[in-house]
């Protein structure tokens, strides 16, 4: 079975998970949050802002797949940049990786910027992570863990 060693520390199998590919998106739309679980919305800058973190619906009528987004909206124009990334791992509270590429955007003076991570595949526990720089200070934002036990990937 084929296995993928990340950072010469720690393997899984290709069986295990797969990733595909990487889509990033700058817009002010809504995303289509998962239903479980929600959406996790953390205050930021004193409140001017808010990062949104989680797990986003797939394509309809596709198979459930991980794709994780964050979405940061202020109250006022700042510089703004997001990372987006999926946690896995097999087990709960088991070893965790960072899963396919990274969504990432970056703007000046804006109020809102979200982006999201491409489609990964995986029975295990998901969690979104979100790394925001807001005019040059940084927060990680993470989103609930979302168990899953089937997927049709």
């Amino acid at each position: 079975m084929s296995s993928i060693t990340t950072s010469g520390l720690k393997s899984f199998t290709l069986a295990s998970v797969l990733a595909i590919g990487t889509t990033v998106s700058f817009s002010a739309v809504a995303y289509p949050w998962g239903p479980s679980p929600p959406p996790y919305t953390s205050p930021v800058l004193g409140g001017d802002c808010t990062v949104t973190v989680g797990s986003i619906y797939d394509t309809p009528g596709r198979p459930w797949g991980a794709i994780g987004a964050a979405v940061v909206n202020c109250g006022h124009y700042h510089s703004l940049e997001v990372t987006v990334r999926e946690v896995w791992a097999a087990t709960p509270g088991g070893p965790t990786y960072f899963v396919g590429s990274p969504g990432n955007w970056e703007s000046y003076l804006t109020w809102n910027l979200s982006a999201h991570t491409g489609r990964s595949c995986g029975i295990g526990t998901w969690q979104t992570w979100a790394y925001v720089w807001i005019d040059g200070f940084q927060w990680i934002v993470r989103g609930y863990i979302s168990p899953v036990t089937q997927t049709g990937c």
